[in-house]
């Protein structure tokens, strides 16, 4: 996060290069390549279609949400089909997903800056367009009506909001069947961040589209 925030030009170094990590005589310290932690662009359209082969259409749109958003896990779970415009290819970011009392609540975003209206690509609108439709299907078979207020746009078979696990279950479901790299879900809004920046978005819009650094 802070190498990202050199990049926005937030803050003009990095401290953590100043520090010196101890290191144990006689140990190792396994260090992960920064590039297993994100998607390169053909990476990403490699496992974008990975995702639609495996015929979850939902996890292939929350996947390809988070890709082309940069919003975080817990934002997307929380998300509800009032907070998608479909006609002016925007959704509001203004709760996220949170662990209350031993089950799962939603509630509001940790900062101001957090809440939100993020743009979505025409694509990624006509994929949750469709998989609103799709949804409805699978709900009403198992009695269901999801033309209600606050309907969920990802949603268990008891349409209920999912685990926080449950994203990491279908991501690593995928990459060993097709045998592909695998990234931490965080690792998706890296991805935005990076394609974004390549793409040449200028540093004040892309900290309006993610909000606050961090998870």
């Amino acid at each position: 996060m802070l190498d990202y925030s050199v990049k926005l030009k937030i803050i003009s170094s990095s401290p953590a290069n100043a520090v010196i990590i101890p290191q144990a005589r006689h140990q190792k310290i396994n260090k992960r390549d920064p590039k297993q932690e994100y998607y390169t662009k053909n990476e990403l359209r490699q496992f974008l279609k990975c995702a639609y082969d495996f015929d979850n259409y939902q996890a292939y749109t929350f996947f390809r949400l988070l890709a082309f958003s940069g919003i975080r896990k817990g934002e997307a779970l929380a998300l509800d089909w009032n907070n998608v415009d479909f006609k002016s290819g925007k959704i509001k970011i203004n709760k996220t997903q949170s662990n209350g009392d031993n089950r799962l609540v939603v509630q509001t975003t940790k900062t101001e800056n957090s809440d939100r209206e993020i743009y979505i690509d025409s694509k990624t609108i006509s994929i949750l367009h469709h998989w609103k439709q799709e949804q409805r299907i699978k709900l009403f078979a198992f009695g269901f009506n999801s033309d209600t207020p606050n309907q969920l746009v990802f949603a268990s078979a008891k349409n209920e909001m999912h685990n926080p696990n449950k994203p990491r279950v279908w991501l690593h479901q995928i990459c060993r069947k097709y045998v592909i790299k695998t990234i931490p879900i965080h690792g998706f809004r890296h991805t935005y961040a990076t394609l974004a920046i390549e793409g040449g978005i200028q540093p004040k819009q892309l900290q309006e589209q993610l909000g606050p650094f961090g998870y």
